[in-house]
């Protein structure tokens, strides 16, 4: 025996289900907000697009980022809502963050926010670099690999040598980090090496690098490594 749904939707169904047990909907069709002519065009408050929804969700927006931006700019003009944080700030005492610049834990010292791997100078020398040495590691001799541009006098202490073609190594990868101690897997081919022995080179290349630049700009002074 055929029922129509209760909803008003005109499909007719089996009035019992596989269980034996009375039906009076389809499926999906006994939720509250569901009404075959309850839908309506809505415009968009913020954006002004038109969506369809159903009456009974009063939708206003067509995202949740067009609510929330709604909302930013509404108390962004609403003065009584600037009167209130200023009172809550005056309540605080204005105090300034505890864990922000010198304060937070993170704190290094200032360091530049230049990003390497967005600076078109410092792609541009790694690969000038890599070419000069003709793609062998400086450390191991071994042609070709995961490869690695090495400032020689470091890109933090001298930034006015960080474009220098001259201050730069090439290096593998491997051997770069366990250099600079990133690593404490050490490379095959330098097994007996020590930490020590790392240092020391480093320290040698950069003293060379160092009379290199008193020389090309007549310093009579060596500055410290």
């Amino acid at each position: 025996m055929t029922v129509p749904c209760a909803c008003g939707c005109g499909v007719r169904i089996e009035n019992r289900d596989s269980r034996n047990r009375p039906r009076r909907f389809i499926s999906g069709h006994n939720k509250s907000t569901y009404r075959p002519d309850s839908k309506e065009t809505i415009s968009c408050k913020f954006c002004a697009k038109h969506f369809s929804a159903y009456k009974a969700n009063r939708r206003s927006f067509c995202s949740r980022h067009c609510k929330a931006k709604w909302i930013g700019r509404k108390l962004k003009n609403d003065l009584e809502y600037k009167e209130r944080q200023r009172q809550l700030s005056k309540a605080n005492g204005n105090k300034p963050p505890l864990h922000k610049g010198e304060a937070h834990w993170n704190w290094k010292g200032g360091i530049s926010k230049i990003n390497r791997g967005q600076d078109y100078r410092a792609i541009q020398w790694r690969k000038d670099v890599l070419v000069r040495f003709n793609f062998t590691c400086q450390l191991c001799g071994i042609r070709g690999g995961r490869l690695s541009a090495h400032h020689i006098l470091g890109w933090a202490k001298y930034p006015e040598y960080r474009y220098d073609l001259e201050n730069g190594l090439c290096l593998h990868y491997t051997c770069h980090m366990w250099l600079h101690g990133l690593s404490k897997i050490c490379p095959q081919h330098l097994k007996d090496k020590d930490a020590s022995w790392a240092q020391n080179w480093l320290v040698s290349e950069q003293e060379k690098r160092l009379k290199q630049v008193c020389q090309k700009n007549n310093l009579a002074n060596l500055p410290a490594v």
